[in-house]
């Protein structure tokens, strides 16, 4: 025992450590902890592995991290702004029950592909941006405003559902109607191609309804071929017993008065308007110098063609014709019992002016001048 023990009191002084009493044991009973020299390099080494391990404080706090564990949660926990989530939940774990979502989610770094892969139920309002592109909606069932066409709507019998306008244009495929044993009132025209299954009803004779063989009586009954015929392989045509005059449409080449070289009797011709003319025939006897009145002017816009001329004089004189006062022949110089025929023409020899007489002139008075001419009203 030393000459001046080290005594410690506790704080309560009621115990004395050190003294002869109580004496301090700086052994350690022996079990080898004792506070030697060795012993506390060991433990400053260890401290200074534990502070080397620690973090540094965060305004005065152990940061703690919880990733490599799973960190029960109980209660309600807030999250406001943009969540990024990480850590061990798998895709199915994330997608076994919908999350309900508001406002703005952020899905990091996941492709437009990742995104579709698989859908992701979701409960909620969700707003959807499509942005400039398009976008792919699949429901199983959508709701329909009130008073939609729905299947209940279209199948109630007797219900008038309106108007219904079917717009086929392009003609794509053809459009089934199936009336239901009822009436289906078409306006306007419909063409129908293929096969018609007509209903007669009841009001008709179905008997006398044989189209197919009527058909090919009337088919029967008429030429095989397009073309002129035979009379006995034509198509009989009769006129009526009481038909008028049938006019002629045809054109004729301008002048043309023939047709077949037959005129019927009394003398008419054709002339290129086509109209039907009656053949005229004047004599007159002619012997004053100047000009004899042959045809009278015949009115308004009506010309005297003269179709053949016969000309005989008992003098010698100078014959021509003129309308009116205007020559429209040469003059033919004749001697003594002599003249001249100009034949019949279907062009016409010479015709006047519109309303002008047909006039014999002689270049000097004659005994006697006999002209006859052959002529036709022209307009």
């Amino acid at each position: 025992m030393p000459a001046n023990p080290v005594v410690i009191t506790d704080k309560t002084g009621a115990t004395q450590l050190g003294t002869a009493t109580n004496p301090l044991h700086t052994t350690g009973g022996g079990g080898g902890g004792d506070a030697t020299a060795a012993n506390q390099v060991i433990g400053n080494a260890s401290l200074s592995s534990i502070d080397g391990k620690t973090p540094a404080l965060v305004t005065g706090r152990v940061p703690v991290d919880g990733s490599g564990v799973t960190q029960p949660v109980s209660g309600t926990v807030g999250v406001s702004g943009s969540v990024a989530v990480t850590g061990p939940l798998t895709d199915a774990q994330l997608r076994a029950v919908p999350v309900p979502v508001s406002g703005t989610v952020s899905t990091g770094g996941l492709t437009d592909a990742q995104l579709r892969a698989t859908p992701v139920p979701v409960s909620g309002t969700v707003t959807a941006n499509a942005g400039t592109g398009t976008m792919a909606v699949s429901a199983a069932s959508l709701p329909l405003p009130s008073g939609a066409a729905t299947a209940a709507l279209q199948t109630q019998p007797g219900v008038d559902i309106g108007d219904v306008t079917v717009n086929n244009a392009a003609g794509a495929s053809a459009v089934n109607i199936q009336d239901g044993g009822n009436t289906i009132t078409v306006d306007g025209a419909v063409t129908v191609t293929g096969s018609v299954t007509a209903n007669a009803g009841t009001n008709l004779n179905t008997s006398a309804l044989s189209l197919e063989a009527t058909q090919t009586a009337m088919s029967a009954k008429l030429p095989a071929t397009l073309g002129q015929k035979t009379m006995a392989a034509s198509l009989a045509v009769v006129l009526a017993s009481d038909q008028a005059s049938v006019p002629v449409a045809a054109t004729l080449p301008a002048g043309t008065l023939r047709i077949g070289g037959t005129y019927p009797v009394g003398g008419q011709v054709i002339d290129e308007v086509p109209t039907v003319r009656t053949v005229n025939r004047t004599s007159v006897t002619a012997s004053a110098s100047g000009a004899t009145v042959v045809v009278a002017a015949q009115g308004g816009g009506v010309r005297i063609r003269v179709l053949s001329v016969f000309v005989c004089t008992s003098t010698a004189v100078g014959v021509k014709f003129q309308s009116a006062s205007t020559d429209i022949s040469g003059l033919s110089a004749l001697a003594a019992n002599g003249g001249f025929v100009m034949p019949e023409t279907s062009h016409g020899w010479f015709q006047t002016a519109a309303n002008e007489a047909l006039n014999v002139n002689l270049s000097g008075a004659a005994t006697s001048v006999g002209v006859t001419v052959v002529w036709v009203q022209a307009t």
